[in-house]
C-alpha cells in the first residue's frame, strides 16, 4: 500500500508495526530499490471489504519508489496505477490475503464473490528478518531487520545456501519458505562476502 497512508496509520497505531524493511511475502519482488528495502511491514487487526471482514492482515507500506524524488512528485509507483485505474488506488490485496479465498469476479455487474477457504496462517511472520534482493539468479542481503538482530549478516552479502540447500537459481517462494521457522530456531545462512564464504547462524523471530 502507499507508504504515506501506512505512515498515517502507524502514527495512530504504532503497535501495528512489525518491521522496517520487507520480508516474507512483502519481499517477493526482491528489487534493489527503496520500495521494499525501506518499506514498513504492518499487521492490521481488521480490514472490511463491504460486508467481508478480514482479520490479522499483513501488509507493507511501500518505501519511496524513486528515493528522495518521491517527496517532490508524490508516490510515483502508485500514481501510475491510479492513473490507469481511473480512481483512487491506496494499495493492493496481495497473495497472502487472496490465497485464503475463492474469488469470483462478475465484471458486467461490478460484483465480486468471496468464498473463504483456509484460515490465515498466524505464524506467517515467523522467520529470519532479512530483506532479499534478486539479481540474475542470485540472492543478496538487501537489508537486515534490526528487530531480528541477525548477527554477522551485512548488506551486499551473497546468499549461497540456507541450511545446506543451495539458493542459486531457486524459486523465490522456495527461498522465502526456507527462511521460515519456529521462533528461537536457528537457520544456517551460508554467504559470500568478497572472496570469503562463511556460515552465519541467524535466529528466527516472531514479528
Amino acid at each position: 500500500m502507499r507508504g504515506a497512508l501506512a505512515a498515517q496509520w502507524l502514527s495512530r497505531h504504532p503497535d501495528w508495526l512489525r518491521a522496517h524493511g520487507a520480508f516474507g511475502a512483502a519481499n517477493y519482488n526482491m528489487l534493489d530499490l527503496p520500495f521494499e528495502k525501506e518499506g514498513d511491514v504492518l499487521r492490521i487487526p481488521r480490514i472490511a471489504l463491504g460486508p467481508l471482514e478480514m482479520k490479522d492482515v499483513g501488509l507493507m507500506g511501500a518505501g519511496p519508489s524513486l528515493g528522495a524524488a518521491d517527496k517532490l512528485i508524490g508516490e510515483a509507483f502508485w500514481n501510475v496505477w491510479q492513473e490507469q485505474a481511473g480512481e483512487t488506488v491506496a494499495g493492493w490485496l496481495g497473495a497472502n490475503v487472496l490465497k485464503h479465498y475463492r474469488l469470483t469476479i462478475d465484471y458486467p455487474n461490478a460484483m465480486s464473490y468471496w468464498r473463504k477457504g483456509a484460515e490465515p496462517d498466524a505464524h506467517d511472520y515467523d522467520r529470519v528478518g532479512v530483506t532479499l534482493v534478486y539479481e540474475h539468479g542470485e540472492y543478496f542481503i538487501g537489508g537486515v531487520i534490526a528487530r531480528a538482530g541477525a548477527p554477522g549478516l551485512e548488506i551486499g552479502d551473497r546468499l549461497v545456501a540456507i541450511d545446506g540447500q543451495p539458493t542459486r537459481g531457486a524459486a523465490r517462494e522456495r527461498v522465502l519458505t526456507a527462511l521460515r521457522g519456529a521462533p528461537g530456531e536457528q537457520k544456517i545462512l551460508r554467504v559470500t562476502r568478497g572472496p570469503v564464504e562463511i556460515d552465519i547462524a541467524a535466529t528466527v523471530f516472531a514479528f
